[in-house]
């Protein structure tokens, strides 16, 4: 529980401790361990929006292991558990040389943590590596859900090019649309956090994938995860139930460094 955080001294919102500004939110560093995440204008209806959907989505989410920990919910902000450890992309691109069997549980926790939304009626929309959080025990915790879709409401963003699955502009985001996104987040967890395509241009990348035309995935020892990051980008899932069985199996890691 995170309860004991509530009681200590946090700073108000301000320039000097905002750690991150984005076109829907801002996100402030209040004290050592709570950020808050609030709307980046409140005069734009769009913004304010996104924290109440934000909210909405965490409170059907609960307290679940694979969840970014949240402390206080509100319909003009969110207080948040700051996790020292970052995002795994930052991670992964400053660590070449991660343990294969981090790799592994790394991606087995994207997995179970998109199942688990999925289960609950939320649709990330914006799936990447970037936003899953590392906790104290470098466990994946899946966050930023303001541009979310919640039973089947309109996402307010969708990803980008990389982990985007080309389709017309009236289609919403839905259960495909992160499967595939979670294909192009895996492979950024294979690849040490390289965005397959990463060296090409947005509509190259969109150009590509309508030619169903993938990154090589032969970099990649273990042949399971070969076939789930296929799978996800040529439609081969109706779901992230259906993934969990070709999960490869599960070795005990404990993090040293």
């Amino acid at each position: 529980m995170l309860t004991h955080l509530l009681g200590r001294h946090l700073e108000e919102p301000s320039e000097q401790n905002l750690i991150a500004s984005g076109h829907l939110a801002n996100l402030h560093r209040l004290s050592n361990d709570v950020v808050r995440k609030v709307p980046s204008d409140r005069s734009y209806p769009t913004s304010t929006r996104a924290i109440q959907t934000e909210a909405r989505v965490y409170r059907r989410l609960g307290k679940d292991k694979r969840i970014a920990r949240y402390i206080t919910l509100r319909d003009d902000y969110i207080d948040l558990k700051y996790e020292h450890n970052g995002d795994l992309q930052t991670y992964l691109e400053k660590h070449q040389q991660v343990p294969h069997d981090f790799v592994n549980r790394a991606a087995r926790q994207a997995v179970k943590a998109v199942n688990y939304i999925h289960q609950n009626g939320v649709v990330h929309s914006d799936l990447a590596a970037r936003q899953f959080l590392l906790d104290d025990g470098m466990h994946l915790r899946l966050s930023d859900f303001a541009g979310a879709s919640l039973d089947g409401s309109g996402a307010l963003i969708i990803e980008n090019a990389t982990h985007y699955l080309p389709r017309d502009e009236v289609s919403h985001s839905s259960m495909k649309t992160d499967i595939f996104a979670l294909g192009s987040t895996l492979y950024e967890i294979m690849k040490g956090g390289e965005k397959p395509y990463g060296d090409k241009s947005d509509e190259e990348v969109q150009e590509l994938y309508s030619r169903k035309e993938f990154p090589n995935l032969d970099f990649i020892q273990d042949g399971s995860w070969k076939r789930i990051i296929e799978g996800c980008w040529k439609g081969w899932y109706e779901s992230t139930q259906d993934i969990l069985p070709d999960l490869p199996a599960e070795k005990r890691f404990r993090f040293h460094g």
